[in-house]
């Protein structure tokens, strides 16, 4: 009885982390350029459920010892497509590519092409963080109101009145989340990026079918919570009748 106390509780515990992923799934939906994250399960090894007998212990059945996370992975496909219009937005045609960011942490990476002219002049994201060049430099523009237009073209190449003043740095390589938006890890230079100007990446988070997989999670949850309140109430019960003898 203890020991399927023990698999719905573990059970619970890989819903729980599940449900985890799921939710931030969800709190994502339009994150620009944001990848859902999935976990994959093995199950533990089954045992025999043995009880005594006239010969020595007999065994009776088996139990399952419940699932583990085997796997934590993220779907690496590209995104929908949003048209903006912006001349500044830009979006990763091909996945497990990113821009270079510069930040306090250094050199991070990133999926979303949403860029502006930050204050010193320099191209950078919204958040503030300057993108850096085939070099590893920052871009400058120059600031609002010292030109007419800036512009990045299908190549990555930023334009400032139709003059190239800087190339954007995509890599490639298979990195991993660090939160905000950012990935890290080992990357190699893209020679030829592939970019659709004037648009952004979005999600590819499927809102529908993380909906329903949490309400689904939500009811086994549920179920293996009824389970083990049945299976102590059981061994109460039983705890109670052999100390009454």
């Amino acid at each position: 009885m203890t020991r399927g106390i023990e698999a719905a509780t573990r059970g619970m515990k890989s819903q729980a982390l599940l449900l985890d992923v799921v939710a931030n799934n969800l709190a994502n939906v339009n994150t620009t350029g944001f990848k859902r994250d999935g976990l994959a399960f093995a199950d533990l090894m089954m045992k025999d459920v043995t009880l005594p007998g006239p010969n020595g212990p007999e065994v009776v059945g088996s139990i399952g010892q419940g699932a583990q996370v085997a796997d934590e992975y993220t779907v690496a496909d590209v995104g929908s497509l949003v048209a903006t219009g912006n001349p500044l937005d830009v979006a990763l045609l091909k996945p497990a590519q990113y821009f270079a960011v510069e930040t306090p942490q250094g050199t991070r990476y990133t999926r979303d092409g949403s860029f502006t002219i930050l204050p010193d002049g320099n191209l950078g994201t919204r958040q503030g963080h300057k993108l850096l060049d085939a070099t590893g430099r920052p871009i400058f523009t120059g600031r609002p109101g010292d030109f007419q237009r800036a512009t990045i073209d299908s190549s990555g190449r930023v334009l400032v009145d139709e003059v190239e003043v800087g190339l954007l740095q995509v890599v490639e390589g298979a990195l991993r989340k660090i939160g905000d938006n950012f990935w890290e890890g080992n990357a190699q230079p893209v020679a030829t990026p592939e970019l659709a100007p004037g648009q952004l990446e979005g999600s590819n988070v499927d809102a529908v079918r993380e909906m329903v997989l949490m309400t689904s999670l939500m009811r086994q949850f549920e179920a293996n919570q009824k389970a083990v309140q049945t299976q102590d109430e059981l061994l109460g019960q039983l705890i109670r009748s052999l100390a009454e003898r």
